[in-house]
């Protein structure tokens, strides 16, 4: 498990622990944020084990089709959800530097724990210099008087070297990395050469939850309801018991991996609403899972022990031939929460 707690980073994020993304959910047919089900959304996640809540941080939330005052409303609905019951990050990614130190200022103003910024290209397609990383970073800590994670997406935006996060790392304002490569060799000497030195956490992947919290790192950042799955993973390694830390990673080869061709946000979408909560489709014209694929999935799911108690059959339901392996371990988890827990 982590080490101690490397300068901001240990007053704001949890570690072990899981980061929760929590999707953006819709009115069905529109593009109005639902408020009533982001609450139960957060509820949701703080019921499941989430030792954080994200909002506007990552592409999965869908973030980016706002305007800034609908961004806005996201970002206050979410922190009212919330209500202090566990740290709060705030995506404060921007292609303009001003709006971006605004929504970082707001992102204090709302009562954020700490703000997210994605390292991305520049607007004209090339990758930043480390003197341009640093002033966006410098930027949304100074705008906010927050501690920042930094959001290292190779998809998204830059994948930056080792040299330039541990560079990076020493920095103040940089209380820790949102790192998205998966690359195992890059993860193990990010957790060597800045977790387990005391500069900043790392925090990684669904996939590859296991592997870091084994080398020492602190968790992941994960949607719902992943985010079930990675805080009993959590659990189990911090009661020694890695043996059901694997059945229980081995959970997420068989979900979400064969529907991943699809996009997470519609695959994620498709679990909630299978585990008792229908967040929306995907904004148009992102199409949802067909049929097909959510009956497939939630076998998966029901299999998991994901879905509500009355949903579940009496045994691991047969995928038929070609559809993903059931894993063994089961989570049992429950039906939906109501809400009212405390982040760990």
């Amino acid at each position: 498990m982590s080490s101690a707690p490397p300068g901001a980073a240990g007053a704001v994020l949890p570690a072990p622990g899981i980061l929760a993304a929590v999707l953006t959910p819709f009115r069905r047919g529109t593009e109005d944020l639902d408020a009533d089900v982001l609450r139960a959304e957060v509820d949701w996640v703080v019921g499941h084990g989430a030792g954080a809540v994200v909002v506007a941080g990552v592409e999965t939330q869908e973030y980016q089709v706002f305007d800034g005052k609908r961004r806005q409303e996201l970002v206050d609905r979410t922190l009212q959800a919330v209500e202090g019951r566990c740290p709060t990050i705030v995506g404060v990614t921007h292609p303009s530097p001003r709006q971006a130190r605004q929504l970082a200022a707001a992102a204090a103003r709302g009562g954020a724990s700490a703000v997210m910024t994605l390292v991305g290209l520049k607007p004209w397609g090339a990758p930043p210099t480390h003197a341009e990383v640093v002033a966006q970073v410098a930027g949304a800590a100074d705008a906010s008087g927050l501690p920042v994670v930094v959001y290292c997406n190779p998809r998204m935006g830059v994948d930056l070297p080792v040299e330039a996060m541990v560079a990076l790392a020493g920095r103040p304002e940089v209380c820790a990395f949102k790192e998205t490569s998966r690359d195992i060799g890059k993860i193990g000497r990010l957790l060597a050469e800045i977790d387990r030195a005391g500069s900043a956490r790392v925090y990684t992947t669904m996939e590859a939850l296991l592997t870091t919290l084994l080398m020492g790192g602190p968790g992941a950042m994960m949607p719902p309801p992943a985010v079930a799955v990675g805080a009993a993973i959590v659990d189990a390694v911090t009661a020694g018991d890695v043996g059901r830390a694997a059945d229980l990673q081995r959970v997420f080869s068989a979900f979400p991996g064969p529907w991943m061709h699809l996009g997470l946000t519609p695959v994620m979408k498709a679990a909630m609403a299978a585990v008792g909560l229908d967040l929306g489709a995907p904004l148009a014209p992102y199409r949802e899972l067909d049929p097909g694929d959510v009956a497939a999935m939630t076998a998966v799911l029901a299999a998991a022990g994901l879905l509500p108690a009355q949903a579940r059959t009496g045994g691991p339901p047969d995928l038929g031939d070609g559809e993903a392996e059931v894993p063994d371990a089961t989570l049992g988890v429950g039906p939906l929460a109501d809400g009212g827990g405390a982040c760990p």
